[in-house]
């Protein structure tokens, strides 16, 4: 059986306008205050909607040798100029990507099916700067390797609390 293709893949779409209508579509439901920062690593989308501040980032892949397709000898077929043409290929990709799960996000909020918090809560930024994902995940993960059910301020807050 094939691979299936994953989402947007071959798009043309470039990331400036992907990011253009990441911003018009979240202004559109009530976005304030948005902001981008790119870097050569990644670019960063910050955005306060519904009381909350969001953050979503999409990482640049760097790891070209991902996208090196070799023969049935291990020879390399694809040249330098090549991989980085297909690492901006699957840049765009992401974007779309993340464009794509916010309007699905977005659209469900405004059905009335789900609420903008329980859509957004990983991307929601905490008072010191980290992510509710990047603040919980560590602690679901023991939690899950020990079997052991910490109370709920301490999972929220960590250790010590």
């Amino acid at each position: 059986m094939p691979d299936a293709r994953r989402y947007a893949e071959g798009t043309d779409v470039s990331v400036e306008r992907s990011r253009a209508e990441l911003e018009t579509l979240l202004r559109k439901h009530g976005a304030k205050e948005f902001a981008v920062y790119t870097s050569d690593e990644r670019t960063i989308c910050m955005y306060r909607i519904a009381g909350a501040m969001v953050r979503h980032v999409v990482e640049y892949p760097h790891d070209l040798s991902r996208f090196q397709k070799r023969n049935a000898l291990g020879t390399a077929l694809l040249k330098p100029t090549q991989l980085v043409k297909a690492a901006e290929a699957e840049w765009r990709r992401r974007w779309r990507a993340l464009v794509l799960v916010c309007k699905a996000k977005l659209e469900i909020v405004a059905s009335g099916d789900s609420t903008f918090e329980r859509e957004f809560m990983a991307d929601m930024v905490l008072a010191d700067g980290s992510s509710v994902a990047q603040a919980l995940l560590p602690r679901l993960k023991e939690m899950y390797e020990t079997g052991s059910m910490p109370d709920f301020p301490r999972l929220l807050l960590g250790p010590g609390t």
